[in-house]
């Protein structure tokens, strides 16, 4: 995470290493612990990476998984 973090100073509103970081949240080892809190930051990710690049369909895909999956946790 650190270092991604440090690539997108580097790179602002890099789109692809937006996503990168929402799947570091979306396939979190601690990912069972605190469901809702990971996907949610997997969730601002991913918007982030829609946001910087439309055309990011990737993106847009995993951003749906989020959202259906903490949508299957209100069930």
């Amino acid at each position: 995470e650190q270092v991604l973090l440090k690539a997108l100073e580097l790179a602002p509103q890099n789109s692809f290493i937006a996503y990168t970081l929402g799947q570091v949240f979306r396939n979190h080892p601690l990912l069972e612990d605190d469901q809702p809190n990971f996907l949610s930051q997997a969730i601002r990710w991913f918007q982030s990476a829609v946001s910087w690049n439309p055309e990011n369909v990737i993106a847009q895909l995993y951003l749906a998984h989020c959202f259906h999956d903490l949508a299957l946790l209100g069930d």
